[in-house]
């Protein structure tokens, strides 16, 4: 009797760990596609680092199925402005997967219509799935002006302040705060680019 439970025990084991594997392997096939800038934003729904109005941006969207680069895949961004106008932009990825499409961010009269939080959208379809992600940008008219109300002024030093130091994994991380190279860490170069800027305003 006692071999006959422990039979089974191993046997329950065994499955449990077949079914394991079986649900990493869907997985890891599934399609995906990664959206980024230069500045940074690698990781499913991931924001990247501030840019400002004329600036050119460089979207790359990483398409893997099963782990492995996809080739000669059609890969749709949609780019949305904070007033809700929109382009599409159409480009198909290379031999390592990754499809690239450059755009610059507008000047404007209105700023509503530049500054803010731009939205990128991308698709692809593998093998009758569709993958996608997308990527938050925040647009402004100096990358010092961290709140994007049109002037560098004290709540900007206190924003990027308070986060002085913070790393992506810290609590009091900021991306809008972290507005100069390197990327991932608020330090002294993110703070110099606000003081300088010190009163400052859009005009």
């Amino acid at each position: 009797m006692l071999r006959r439970i422990i039979c089974w025990i191993i046997l329950v084991l065994l499955l449990a760990n077949v079914l394991t594997l079986v649900d990493a392997y869907r997985v890891s096939t599934a399609p995906n596609i990664d959206v980024f800038t230069q500045k940074g934003g690698r990781g499913q729904v991931v924001p990247c680092p501030a840019f400002v109005f004329e600036e050119e941006v460089i979207f790359y969207a990483n398409v893997t199925y099963g782990g492995w680069p996809e080739v000669n895949k059609d890969v749709a961004f949609e780019v949305i402005r904070p007033d809700g106008g929109m382009s599409i932009l159409v480009r198909r990825t290379n031999e390592s997967g990754l499809a690239t499409a450059k755009l610059a961010f507008p000047s404007s009269p209105d700023p509503a219509e530049t500054f803010g939080t731009w939205k990128v959208f991308t698709s692809v379809n593998i093998a009758g799935t569709t993958a996608n992600d997308t990527l938050w940008i925040d647009v402004r008219w100096n990358l010092a002006d961290i709140n994007n109300d049109l002037v560098v002024d004290l709540y900007d030093v206190v924003l990027v302040c308070r986060a002085y130091k913070a790393t992506q994994s810290d609590p009091k991380w900021n991306i809008q705060c972290d507005i100069a190279e390197p990327y991932g860490i608020i330090d002294i170069y993110d703070v110099v680019i606000v003081t300088v800027s010190y009163e400052l305003e859009w005009s």
